[in-house]
C-alpha cells in the first residue's frame, strides 16, 4: 500500500480505530522513506498516542493554510456525530487546494453514513477499504465503484511487520500486581452487545458471556483473568457483581494499558467479533469468538479468526485445555 504515496502529505482523525490505519502509514511510509514529510492531527486525545514516536497534533478545526504545498491528505472515517465531521471538513479543505485525497474505511458497515455531513456528501478521490466483502457492501451503499480501492488496513500490516512489545511479561505482571510469575493468563475482550442490541431481547451479551467465562475457569490452577473492556463498555454494567466472587482477586480489569502489549502476554484471548481479535490474529495468538444463544451479525466470520464456540460445555473445555 505504502507505494501510492509519495511528496508531502498529511493525516487526519477523529476516530480510535482510524487514528490506529492513519499512523500506521505515517510511520510505515517514513520508516520505508516513501515521504518527504508529514504532517498528523486529530480532534481527540487518546492515551495510545503515546506508544509512538510521532508528533499528534490536537485541534479543533483544521486552519486552511495546513493544506498548501502539500502532497496527499490521508483520513480515517468515523460517524460525523461523534467526529464533529472533523474528517470531512479537511476533505472539503483538501480538495479545495486540489491535494489527493485518500479515505480509510476499517469496517464493512456504515459506509454512506461516514461520508455524509448534514445533506451533503463529502466524498475523497480514494475511498480505501478492507477487502471483497466491504468492496461489495460499500458499493450495495451506493458508494461509486471508482473510487473504491481495496487494501490491508495499515495497522494490521504494522503489527506483522514493525510492532515489538515495550515490556516483558514480568514487567507487565508487575503493573498488573500479578504475584504468579509462572501462571497462565486468560484474555477477555467483549463488544458491548448490551449497547448495540439494547433495543432487542437477547439471552446473551457480553455481562452473561463474563459469568460464563468465570464459571468454566479452575482458578485453582493458577490462572488469572485479564479484562479489556471495549472504549464504549459501560463498566459498571459488566463489572458490578465481580467482587462478590470467591476468586475475585484472580480477576483483574484492565484499563491502562496497551492492547497489544495484553495480547502478547495472554496464552488465550476470548471475545466476538471485534477489531481486538484481528489484532491477536495478527501475533498468532489462540482465539476463542463465544456466541451462546445469539446470532448478531458476524462481521469477521469470513476472516477465519480462532475457534467460535456455541455452549458453555465447549467453553469450559477449552478454557481448562
Amino acid at each position: 500500500m505504502t507505494e501510492y504515496f509519495n511528496g508531502n502529505g498529511i493525516f487526519v482523525f477523529s476516530d480510535a480505530a482510524g487514528a490506529k490505519a492513519c499512523l500506521a502509514l505515517a510511520y510505515m511510509l517514513s520508516k520505508e522513506n516513501k515521504i518527504n514529510s508529514f504532517r498528523i492531527f486529530s480532534n481527540k486525545q487518546y492515551e495510545f498516542y503515546n506508544d509512538w514516536n510521532l508528533k499528534i497534533e490536537v485541534v479543533d478545526n483544521m486552519p486552511d493554510s495546513i493544506f498548501r504545498e502539500q502532497g496527499f491528505l490521508f483520513t480515517g472515517t468515523s460517524h460525523p456525530q461523534f467526529s464533529n465531521s472533523f474528517e470531512l471538513e479537511a476533505i472539503k479543505q483538501a480538495k479545495q487546494q486540489n491535494l489527493h485525497t485518500f479515505s480509510f474505511v476499517d469496517h464493512w458497515v456504515n459506509f454512506t453514513l461516514r461520508f455524509k455531513k448534514e445533506a451533503e456528501f463529502i466524498y475523497p478521490d480514494n475511498i480505501i477499504v478492507i477487502d471483497q466483502i466491504a468492496y461489495a457492501n460499500a458499493i450495495k451503499e451506493g458508494i461509486p465503484s471508482i473510487k473504491l480501492q481495496i487494501f490491508t488496513n495499515p495497522y494490521y500490516t504494522y503489527i506483522k511487520k514493525y510492532w515489538v512489545p515495550k515490556f516483558s511479561k514480568n514487567e507487565l505482571f508487575q503493573k498488573l500486581h500479578i504475584r504468579e510469575t509462572n501462571c497462565k493468563i486468560i484474555l477477555y475482550a467483549p463488544d458491548p452487545i448490551s449497547l448495540r442490541f439494547k433495543n432487542t431481547i437477547n439471552s446473551f451479551d457480553e455481562k452473561s458471556a463474563l459469568h460464563d467465562i468465570i464459571d468454566s475457569i479452575n482458578f485453582e490452577s493458577n490462572v488469572i483473568l485479564l479484562i479489556k473492556p471495549h472504549p464504549l463498555q459501560i463498566v459498571t454494567y459488566l463489572f458490578e457483581e465481580i467482587e462478590k466472587l470467591k476468586f475475585s482477586k484472580k480477576i483483574i480489569l484492565v484499563e491502562d494499558i496497551d492492547n497489544l502489549e495484553l495480547i502478547n502476554i495472554a496464552d488465550k484471548i476470548i471475545g466476538f467479533y471485534s477489531n481486538f481479535l484481528i489484532e491477536a490474529a495478527c501475533l498468532e495468538k489462540d482465539i476463542l469468538r463465544y456466541f451462546p444463544d445469539l446470532n448478531p451479525p458476524d462481521l469477521i466470520n469470513h476472516l477465519n479468526v480462532g475457534r467460535k464456540i456455541t455452549d458453555k460445555s465447549n467453553l469450559k473445555m477449552e478454557l481448562n485445555r
